[in-house]
């Protein structure tokens, strides 16, 4: 493995290093700030809007926002995830590629002619 290989291979790895742990970041910033201060219980259902509001119209946006947020909310529950899991398959990917990978230069008298 020539020199400029083994430097762009050590980079690349460093940069999926980086991004696996941004993803793992993201992951632990969307569950601790969005997902403990948002819970689908602080959501009011339609139940709960359809007394408290007696306007039909006020009503009927409120219900389709709760509706909106709700889905936000699960949106935002669900992704987390999904960043989890990049993040952990890119940081794992890079720790085992680069393990696995030689770095010590061949000798160039071994070559067979």
């Amino acid at each position: 493995m020539t020199k400029p290989k083994r430097v762009i291979l050590l980079l690349t790895q460093i940069l999926m290093l980086v991004a696996g742990a941004v993803g793992v970041l993201i992951f632990v910033v969307i569950t601790t700030v969005v997902c403990r201060h948002i819970s689908l219980a602080d959501i009011p259902t339609a139940d709960t809007i359809r007394p408290i509001t007696g306007i039909h119209e006020l009503r009927v946006i409120a219900e389709d926002s709760s509706d909106k947020y709700r889905a936000l909310v699960e949106a935002m529950q669900t992704v987390r995830w999904y960043f989890l899991g990049l993040g952990a398959f890119l940081a794992v990917g890079s720790i085992v590629h680069f393990c696995l990978t030689p770095w010590k230069l061949k000798d160039r008298h071994d070559h067979v002619a």
